[in-house]
């Protein structure tokens, strides 16, 4: 039997189809609240999942300047220094997600703002000190009143969280 390199549009469909599995493998089933984050990478090196029946946070993210029309979905993080970027994949349609990283020693609702992304722009992670995050998930400012949607994240390097040292000197 001879195996073929698969053509290029096959070869493309079948990758989206893959990544396609491997987030919905990784999705969780309903939308995370400040009270309970979705917590990554924990729940694997991809994300995706819904803002639909989360709770809305904030009017406004990074001191008032974005506007937040929507239920959103919040994820607790732990920022390493081998993880260069976050990166938002897509939507769904009348959904547009940006995407807000904050301090995570702040509180949820009020969290000081580190980084703003969206579909075309990744979170950039070069000089973010490692330690704690919110990183919430909403629909644009120019999203109509309520808008949600799916969205899925990759990380563009280690987000392997912190590292526990037991006190027998063993890692967790």
């Amino acid at each position: 039997m001879t195996l073929r390199k698969p053509a290029p549009a096959t070869h493309a469909a079948l990758t989206l189809a893959l990544l396609a599995s491997l987030l919905m493998a990784s999705s969780p089933t309903v939308a995370q609240t400040c009270n309970a984050p979705a917590v990554w990478p924990g729940i694997g090196p991809l994300l995706s999942g819904t803002t639909c029946g989360g709770e809305h946070v904030a009017d406004s993210f990074c001191n008032g300047i974005h506007e937040n029309p929507g239920p959103n979905f919040v994820v607790r993080i732990y920022l390493n220094h081998t993880a260069t970027a976050i990166t938002l994949i897509g939507g769904t349609a009348g959904f547009d997600p940006v995407m807000y990283l904050a301090n995570g020693a702040d509180s949820c609702d009020s969290a000081t703002c580190v980084g703003v992304g969206d579909s075309g722009t990744p979170i950039n992670l070069a000089g973010i000190p490692p330690g704690y995050y919110w990183l919430f998930i909403a629909a644009s400012a120019q999203n109509q009143t309520g808008a949600c949607g799916s969205f899925a994240l990759a990380a563009d390097g280690d987000l392997s969280g912190d590292d526990i040292i037991f006190a027998n000197g063993f890692d967790g």
